[in-house]
């Protein structure tokens, strides 16, 4: 069983204007636990809004030569045997990829809303220290996507291949009955705060809906 890891960086948040200036991935085989494949390519751009976040020099990504990387990398993808497209924040990603009309036909797995790590679902920094995987670098994207590799390496085999396995369970929208006062608590447990219909919420299995130390309902 395999998973493609994929990182994008972007200029900024908005896949409808913004731009990918560098794709990074890892071919992950779970039942190994290790890496098959990996790679990554800048992307020819004349400005980096967010270099305070990513550390790309734009003066870099003015000289690259790679502007056609996504079709590029796309037919490379096309040549590996996965089972899975896995990313932590997949909906970051997969909006990205969409709205470049990249369409994977394999499910997506996201390792920050729907795999569920030993202490719980945060950042991949905090997630890495969690599990005493030493950080070096962040936030290019190969970097992120080794991260994550390295966080699968610290699991026991079965104990992955089972998070793995229910993190590709159905999800439904769940709320949290919770209180003003205690709202951290949903917060910690990943729920989101929807200020249309004031609620906490988030998508789960129904398994997961029994194991939070406060009652949800579910809502869809």
């Amino acid at each position: 069983m395999r998973g493609l890891i994929v990182d994008l960086e972007t200029s900024g948040g908005n896949a409808e204007v913004d731009k990918i200036i560098e794709i990074g991935f890892v071919l992950y085989n779970f039942e190994h636990q290790d890496i098959e494949a990996c790679g990554s390519r800048l992307i020819k751009a004349h400005d980096n809004p967010v270099y305070f976040v990513n550390k790309i020099p734009v003066a870099l990504l003015r000289a690259t030569r790679h502007s056609n990387v996504l079709k590029y990398m796309f037919e490379i993808f096309k040549t590996y045997d996965f089972d899975y497209v896995v990313a932590h924040n997949a909906d970051f990603e997969k909006r990205f990829f969409d709205a470049n009309g990249v369409k994977f036909s394999k499910p997506w797995v996201c390792t920050y809303r729907d795999f569920q790590w030993p202490s719980g679902n945060k950042n991949l920094v905090a997630t890495a220290v969690d599990l005493e995987v030493p950080v070096v670098r962040v936030h290019r994207a190969i970097n992120d996507c080794m991260l994550l590799a390295d966080c699968f390496n610290r699991l026991d085999k079965n104990d992955l291949m089972q998070r793995l396995e229910d993190a590709l369970d159905p999800k439904y929208l769940y709320k949290a009955n919770i209180s003003k006062e205690h709202r951290q608590l949903a917060k910690d447990a990943g729920f989101r705060w929807n200020s249309s219909a004031i609620r906490w919420e988030k998508k789960i299995t129904e398994k997961r809906a029994s194991s939070f130390t406060f009652p949800v309902q579910r809502v869809d």
